[in-house]
């Protein structure tokens, strides 16, 4: 059981403990790249008269729909962490890191877009 240094309660009584690195990096990457790149795409592109750039998906998606996009993101997702988890150990955090930074420029850029395109 571990203690607090200044409080001196123990954090299991409390059913405090943080997650792991790998954990939180990896929430980090589901809600950037997962989350927030899907659903700023979705609602952008549903919202406004803007185009898909990438020219699969925009083959794919005027054929079957933008909704496409959630299982490939799910794919997506799933591959990178088939490549976590075949990376050597001392290398395997550059994986969520790298899909968190993606994840974060893309949404940023999506919500940019969105603003421009408003107003």
């Amino acid at each position: 059981m571990s203690r607090s240094r200044k409080t001196r309660v123990a954090a299991d009584d409390w059913g405090l403990s943080l997650p792991s690195t790998r954990c939180s990096m990896w929430l980090l990457a589901v809600a950037t790249y997962g989350i927030g790149d899907l659903s700023s795409t979705l609602y952008f592109v549903s919202t406004t008269p803007v185009v898909e750039v990438h020219p699969i998906a925009a083959s794919v998606t005027d054929a079957v729909g933008h909704w496409i996009l959630v299982p490939w993101k799910l794919a997506a997702l799933l591959l990178f962490y088939g490549l976590y988890r075949v990376t050597p150990s001392d290398y395997r955090i550059g994986v969520p890191i790298g899909l968190f930074l993606l994840g974060s420029v893309v949404t940023i850029w999506n919500v940019s877009l969105s603003v421009r395109v408003a107003a």
